[in-house]
């Protein structure tokens, strides 16, 4: 039961609709122990922003930024986010343009560099356009655009 439907506990658990590996977010008064979860699967921002890293999850508009975004740039396709079947958005004809012929310029992915330092990393790649940084300073999540990722996987 849930705390719409008159649970007095006042909690509530949600299905992510993005990854199935997202899991479920719950709601809960934060002086109660949350229903259904073990004190070792609990986790706080920080393990959670790394695990997002990792899983090429962008999360709000300071990752995925307000009427710049192209949903095929940041794998909202690969989360669900978009359907190709119905409705009517805006940028629907580039959308579907850009999905049919496979031809994205710019890709959301994850990072690591050897060094932990954000400034070195940031320095060190001058030759690459990056978009984004996940204020995280190792792994981060970038843009990059298709001249950069070629760069990063050429063989050395």
């Amino acid at each position: 039961m849930s705390a719409s439907r008159g649970e007095p506990r006042g909690w509530q658990w949600f299905k992510d609709p993005r990854l199935d590996c997202l899991s479920f977010w719950g709601i809960f008064p934060s002086n109660t122990t949350p229903p259904l979860v073990e004190a070792d699967t609990e986790t706080d921002e920080h393990n959670y922003l790394l695990w997002r890293i990792v899983n090429d999850v962008a999360e709000g508009s300071a990752e995925i930024p307000k009427g710049e975004a192209i949903p095929l740039e940041y794998n909202l396709v690969a989360q669900n986010a978009i359907s190709f079947d119905k409705g009517c958005y805006v940028g629907q004809e580039l959308v579907a343009c850009m999905h049919h012929r496979g031809v994205i310029r710019k890709r959301l992915l994850p990072l690591k560099f050897s060094k932990d330092n954000g400034e070195d990393n940031q320095n060190s790649c001058k030759s690459f356009k990056f978009f984004i940084w996940s204020g995280y300073p190792n792994p981060c999540l970038y843009v990059l655009q298709k001249e950069s990722r070629m760069l990063l996987l050429a063989p050395k």
